[in-house]
This record gives C-alpha cells, structure tokens and sequence, in this order.
C-alpha cells in the first residue's frame, strides 16, 4: 500500500487496457498469486483480458474492496 502513490497511473484500468501500467499490475498479481492460492496466475502480456480481471477481483474480494 506504501506504493499506491507512485504507482497509481491517474486513471482506471479496465478490460481492453494494453501497454506498460497493464505489465505492471499483471507483475504485481503475479507476485500476489505465488503466496496466496486464492489469486488466479495470470500472464505478463500487457492485456487487461478476462484472466487480469479475475486476479483483480481476488485481491479485492480478499481485501474487501469494492
């Protein structure tokens, strides 16, 4: 959470999102994923594609996020 600040594009990511912000929530899940089963791998394309949104939801469901 200490990074949000830097990290936070400015902007949403959604479905259909491509380039380096989607590499790096995609490193991040990935990262996530290899401690905590209940996150879905995903691959380290650059697409926000359905996999990236289902991780994205874990973390948020986990931490009780919106």
């Amino acid at each position: 959470r200490s990074y949000s600040s830097l990290l936070y594009p400015g902007y949403y990511i959604t479905t259909g999102a491509r380039g380096k912000v989607v590499e790096q929530v995609q490193t991040f899940l990935k990262t996530i994923s290899r401690v905590n089963p209940q996150v879905p791998n995903v691959n380290v394309d650059g697409i926000y594609g359905n996999q990236t949104q289902n991780a994205v939801i874990a973390v948020q469901r986990i931490n009780g996020l919106p």
